[in-house]
């Protein structure tokens, strides 16, 4: 299990680790306690969780960061969609709709997607 920060340069640092003997809800919950606990955390900081849907790790989340924002791993995600949508145009459109910096940008990539590829 691991829990990695992104600094202002958007480099990647790791912040927590842990080895377990299977990855549940029960051990996500333990790793997610302890990290709100090693670094002082409360109910109302701000925090963002991004997650390939490990097996309990969303419900771990839900019950112990409940004012947490949650995002899906794009990688992972885009994974899963390029073997029904194939092709280096569709691939471009998720990764910049993954890197938009507003919502209205997010929306209008979206939008192209979904002209280009109905189904998406």
């Amino acid at each position: 299990m691991f829990a990695i920060g992104i600094d202002a340069d958007n480099s990647y640092y790791p912040i927590a680790y842990a080895v377990v003997e299977k990855e549940s809800y029960d051990t996500w919950k333990w790793f997610l306690k302890f990290l709100r606990i090693d670094f002082n955390l409360n109910q109302s900081f701000s925090i963002t969780f991004m997650t390939d849907k490990q097996k309990g790790l969303v419900e771990a989340i839900n019950e112990l960061w409940r004012d947490s924002e949650h995002r899906f791993c794009v990688r992972h995600m885009y994974a899963n969609f390029k073997k029904k949508f194939k092709g280096d145009l569709i691939r471009n459109k998720v990764w910049q709709a993954a890197k938009a910096s507003t919502k209205e940008e997010w929306k209008d990539i979206m939008e192209k997607i979904n002209v280009i590829y109905v189904k998406a």
